[in-house]
């Protein structure tokens, strides 16, 4: 490329540098942008249910939001006593964590959960789904065996390996 291809390859990039997209060509990102939150705030709300019937079961577990990886994060957590380790006390991580990423153009929700019972990650669940009303039913049913299955873990009577009393 000679100085002459660069300088005719940069005209037009500063001719639409100098005229920026006006307020309307960015409405249609900001109105997929909203639908995009209201749509996360769908799910969160399902969620929401079944997180405090877990808290209810469990009181030690704390709610957590946070943003991780381009995903809104909700869920639950603790580190909970789990007996004593050359003589100092050991404690056991818990969470279960579900990842909501939303695809406004598409209008398609992606959940992902996470599970960690007494320091044991289990298998990662996904469902991707429209998010319409014809697959509430779907999400509402991945939710609750998520939700059923880290229940079944937490109250098993399992030991912990590795722990000494």
């Amino acid at each position: 490329m000679t100085a002459k291809d660069l300088k005719a390859a940069i005209g037009p990039m500063k001719a639409q540098a100098a005229h920026p997209k006006t307020r309307s060509d960015a409405e249609p990102f900001i109105s997929r942008a909203l639908r995009s939150f209201a749509l996360r705030e769908q799910v969160e709300a399902h969620l929401q249910s079944y997180l405090d019937a877990l808290v209810e079961a469990i009181p030690e577990l704390n709610l957590r939001r946070h943003f991780y990886e381009g995903a809104w994060v909700i869920g639950l957590s603790a580190d909970l006593p789990a007996g004593r380790r050359f003589g100092r006390p050991y404690f056991a991580f818990t969470r279960i964590e579900f990842a909501i990423s939303v695809d406004a153009e598409s209008e398609a929700v992606q959940v992902t959960c996470r599970g960690t019972v007494r320091n044991r990650d289990y298998e990662t669940m996904h469902l991707s789904v429209p998010a319409d009303a014809d697959h509430r039913d779907q999400l509402e049913a991945f939710i609750e065996t998520s939700c059923m299955r880290f229940a079944q873990r937490y109250f098993e009577t399992e030991p912990i390996n590795g722990s000494v009393n």
